[in-house]
């Protein structure tokens, strides 16, 4: 006979995003040849470097550092003579990395026809000064008085834009690929976003060595079925890469996980830059514990490395981690003050001690350093409904979903904050958002069942509630409020099951409350179906827990004085004498059966979503934190202040 666990394990449950075939992790039957590797890892870099394309040539010197002794020796550098820069070359290049970008355009304009580098230079210096133009608006408090400026910026990328394609039109496929590069950043900032995936492809198979091209595509990439297109790059390893960030930001993090891990098994080891994506996709999952180990052992081997430390402190912030969060922020606090990262670790650290006027002046810091970041306006919307700042927080959750509508974080966000004012309705329509993002995350259903009671549609709720449990409760509260709703609507046989369910699942969990709801309601139950044996087994337990002893006490004597005065303690009437408890077994596994099933027909209603529906927008003051003391490091009582 199958236990209720394995009942519904039975069940399925339909995941109607787009699924990954599971032939998409096209790896070559042989590991990576390293030599191949550092010639691809050496040639990005040189590229890169000329081009002012910082973040690609540290990206390929952070994994060159790490790969295997053997890969290294086997790597001959190149030892022809390369062209010299100009003296204005240099110039330019030495602007673009200081942030000067329109002195950069002014110096380049004259001489931008005399060579593809140069001409690259000029035009991505002037793109990078309209996303400078737009990240300090973007930054300034986020109000609505700089919408005259905002369409000077617009203007000057419709400009870039419409010269990169004049040149397209003329060179054809003679177009320099860099240029390509940049034409596709611009349709992307522009959000033009199918234009910029086409743009990318185009580069990429023209040349797939150049990875910011490819990381610029994960992050536009729409449809996962098509990862596994030839024209990706079949089995080359950044296309595997770029195959796991795409999961990755997908919030597919199982899959992730595993690309990440078979280019280590392949001959990449584990370096420090797959072992942080990795940790970042336990995260993810939740699997917190695991995380933290990651990442301790990243900082043990490189304790100055602050690339994804905010992912760690945010790790260190849900497992209440207060010391070694405060460990972490002393370190890099001193090495690393004035960094997005640093500025999101101090907000978690102060959040975590209930300093949110603190957590906020850091969190808006690290806005101001990286505006197009999604994980800053989340935090800091979290601690604007802690200081019950709603408009705040409603304008920094619209502003995190605006930069990445993927990340469920700021849909989940506002029908929280939704919720909170009691508005199910708009709730309800931003969790399924939130649900939609990532489907098999009990979290959202969770919320998404709640809002279903609150708008009176049971049935929903219900199989929310189930859906929740059957791919993995991380709260494992989806039973009890499946039983509270089968309570509502009189299903007792129902919530019997749900809460004796509970029972097996969670006997280890010291939930006082949640059990002693499960154990009062089943000993009243079974009293009432006159099954004595089990009622009283259950009315027992109620006394080992205060919220329901002076119940189980009353229960106790009852079910004693009905058994006294003539009911059969032991047995109930029945075709061949089973007894009461080997019975109950039976029915309870039959009614387990046709409930789950019932609810199990019902699960597909939960994908139903009137689009229509839109809350207003609302307005949000950031507060400005130069009267901050957000300089403040991080000190516990019993440790030393860093800045000493």
């Amino acid at each position: 006979m199958l236990t209720p666990f394995q009942m519904a394990a039975n069940l399925s449950f339909v995941d109607k995003r787009p699924q990954p075939d599971k032939n998409q992790a096209i790896f070559s039957a042989e590991n990576l040849k390293g030599e191949e590797v550092m010639a691809d890892l050496q040639w990005l870099h040189d590229q890169c470097f000329k081009r002012c394309l910082i973040d690609g040539s540290k990206w390929a010197l952070d994994i060159m550092d790490q790969v295997p002794q053997s890969w290294q020796v086997a790597h001959v550098k190149d030892s022809s003579k390369k062209r010299q820069p100009s003296k204005v070359e240099e110039l330019a290049w030495t602007l673009i990395v200081t942030k000067e970008f329109h002195r950069a355009v002014f110096k380049l304009k004259a001489i931008k026809d005399t060579n593809e580098v140069v001409k690259f230079l000029y035009y991505y210096a002037r793109f990078l000064a309209c996303e400078n133009n737009r990240a300090e608006i973007e930054a300034d408090s986020i109000n609505r008085e700089n919408r005259e400026k905002q369409s000077y910026v617009d203007e000057d990328m419709h400009c870039i834009r419409n010269e990169l394609l004049e040149l397209q039109n003329k060179l054809g496929d003679r177009m320099d690929i860099y240029l390509l590069y940049v034409l596709g950043c611009v349709q992307k900032a522009m959000q033009a976003m199918e234009d910029a995936q086409r743009t990318f492809i185009k580069l990429l198979a023209r040349e797939r060595r150049f990875w910011p091209a490819w990381d610029a595509l994960a992050a536009i990439f729409k449809d996962l079925n098509a990862l596994g297109s030839p024209e990706l790059g079949g089995s080359y390893w950044m296309t595997n890469w770029f195959r796991a960030d795409t999961f990755y930001r997908y919030n597919v993090h199982s899959v992730a996980a595993n690309f990440y891990e078979t280019l280590m098994k392949k001959g990449f080891g584990q370096i420090h830059v797959l072992l942080a994506r990795v940790a970042a996709c336990k995260a993810a999952e939740q699997e917190h514990h695991t995380a933290i180990e990651l990442f301790e052992k990243i900082r043990s081997e490189d304790p100055y490395r602050i690339d994804m430390m905010d992912v760690y402190s945010d790790s260190l912030y849900v497992r209440g981690e207060k010391v070694k969060l405060c460990q972490l922020s002393q370190a890099l606090y001193k090495t690393h003050k004035y960094t997005f990262e640093m500025c999101c670790i101090l907000g978690n650290y102060y959040s975590l001690r209930r300093e949110h006027d603190k957590s906020i002046g850091f969190l808006q810091r690290a806005i101001r350093l990286n505006p197009f970041s999604v994980s800053p306006w989340i935090l800091v919307g979290h601690e604007f409904m802690e200081v019950k700042n709603s408009s705040a927080a409603c304008m920094a959750y619209r502003k995190a979903t605006a930069i990445d509508g993927r990340d469920y974080r700021g849909w989940y966000g506002l029908g929280q904050l939704y919720d909170i004012m009691k508005m199910p309705s708009y709730s309800l329509t931003y969790y399924k958002k939130a649900h939609r993002c990532k489907p098999n995350d009990s979290r959202m259903l969770i919320a998404l069942g709640s809002c279903y009671e609150s708008t009176g549609q049971l049935s929903k709720a219900k199989s929310c509630y189930l859906k929740a449990y059957q791919i993995g409760d991380l709260e494992g509260t989806a039973l009890i409020y499946l039983a509270k709703a089968c309570e509502r609507v009189r299903e007792k046989a129902n919530a019997a099951t749900a809460y004796e369910l509970y029972m097996v699942e969670y006997h280890n969990v010291n939930d006082v409350e949640s059990m002693s709801s499960c154990l009062k309601f089943l000993a009243n139950y079974y009293l009432e179906k006159k099954e004595y044996v089990t009622a009283k087994k259950y009315a027992e337990r109620c006394t080992e827990f205060e919220p329901v002893q002076d119940e189980g006490r009353k229960l106790l004597s009852k079910i004693d004085v009905l058994i006294n005065g003539g009911e059969e303690p032991g047995a109930r009437p029945g075709p061949s004498g089973i007894q009461e408890e080997n019975m109950h077994d039976l029915d309870m596994a039959e009614e387990q059966e046709d409930f789950l099933n019932d609810l199990d027909a019902t699960q597909d209603d939960t994908e139903e979503m009137d689009e229509s529906e839109n809350p207003p927008h609302e307005e949000m003051q950031l507060q400005d934190d130069e009267d901050d003391d957000t300089d403040d490091a991080p000190v516990e009582q019993e440790q030393n202040d860093p800045t000493d």
